[in-house]
């Protein structure tokens, strides 16, 4: 059985374990990008966040396939940014070379939906609780919506220091967790 509200399918038959033109190892996929926006209730008149943009997928595809004019972003790999800053083609885009912890909350427009694949798994190292969790925190005051992917037990533990949602997820094989704002 699954939750309607927090149901998310896809199939992909080849992963990024072997990059491809464009592609990066690490690159979210754009479907579950995709299932992340939907959780996160991105609309075309919703900015987006992303503060581990990565290569920008997120971000793309929340451009591309919700019709979002305002991208943000904030990573501080500068060839991950560089592909981002060639594929996301929003009006309002604005990406920053800098840690998440860059982001301001407060400044961020009405109605921001916070949706990120954070760094996990056995070539990422996740990024500590003690200085993502009071940033998430500052973060729901200001942001009107949060999908979030990342590994299962600090998944576990954000969703519940934050009363989140959460849904346990297997992603290219490796235990994960979507922790969402409930809609």
């Amino acid at each position: 059985k699954a939750d309607a509200k927090a149901a998310l399918c896809g199939v992909r038959l080849a992963s990024n374990l072997h990059p491809g033109e464009g592609d990066r190892e690490g690159a979210l996929r754009e479907h579950l990008a995709c299932g992340l926006l939907v959780l996160a209730g991105a609309t075309a008149g919703h900015p987006v966040l992303d503060p581990f943009a990565g290569s920008g997928t997120i971000l793309r595809a929340a451009w591309e396939r919700f019709g979002v004019q305002t991208c943000l972003g904030y990573e501080v790999d500068g060839e991950a940014l560089h592909l981002a800053r060639r594929t996301v083609g929003a009006p309002r885009t604005r990406l920053v070379h800098d840690s998440f912890e860059a982001c301001r909350p407060e400044r961020l427009p009405p109605g921001t939906r916070l949706v990120s694949n954070l760094p996990f798994g056995a070539r990422y190292a996740a990024v500590p609780l003690r200085r993502l969790g009071p940033f998430l925190e500052r973060c729901l005051e200001h942001v009107a919506g949060m999908a979030l992917l990342m590994n299962r037990e600090q998944g576990q533990r954000v969703a519940q220091e934050l009363d989140l949602g959460r849904k346990n997820v297997l992603v290219l094989g490796q235990p994960a967790c979507i922790v969402y704002t409930p809609l």
